[in-house]
């Protein structure tokens, strides 16, 4: 149980994406395996795949009450082999080219706009270590994201972004 308490929780994202995201508009990401080095993960280098979801599923996702991934959207070049950085001897995937094909958004039948819809971007690997023994399925969250699709919306997505961040709860 400490093994995997240490591999789920070295699954960092380094580079977090923008947390007002247009869609048709690339932007990176990185995340990082802290122990893979010391786990021989490189012999065989994982995959990391990046979904979009919206923030119910995060929820669930956080509390494990959700093993089901819906995507809320698109992503275009959300596959991503790690690499092995002999220095440090960690793992990371660099994502340079993603971008935001299409969202799919809640039903809003109040007055909720669209720059108030937060997202996540899931970032998610399997590996196993020991000749296939334990085997490993990470993921993590990143900062919640506002998708636009017109420039028009930034500054209402960035005010739901900053509210977001100053005042959400500190244990999300």
């Amino acid at each position: 149980m400490l093994l995997c308490s240490l591999v789920f929780s070295t699954f960092i994202i380094e580079k977090q994406p923008p947390q007002v995201l247009k869609t048709q508009t690339k932007f990176a990401a990185t995340v990082r395996l802290l122990v893979g080095g010391k786990l021989n993960v490189h012999m065989n280098p994982p995959q990391v795949k990046a979904v979009i979801v919206g923030e119910q599923q995060a929820k669930a996702l956080l509390k494990n009450e959700s093993t089901h991934n819906e995507s809320s959207g698109e992503i275009l070049n959300n596959n991503c082999v790690m690499e092995y950085h002999q220095a440090t001897c960690t793992l990371s995937a660099h994502f340079r080219n993603m971008s935001l094909k299409r969202i799919k958004r809640s039903d809003r039948r109040g007055a909720e706009s669209v720059t108030e819809e937060k997202f996540t971007i899931l970032f998610e690997s399997q590996f196993s270590i020991g000749g296939n023994e334990l085997v490993f399925h990470v993921k993590t969250l990143s900062l919640p994201v506002v998708v636009i699709v017109h420039g028009s919306q930034d500054n209402n997505a960035t005010a739901t972004v900053l509210w977001d961040n100053a005042f959400a709860e500190p244990v999300r």
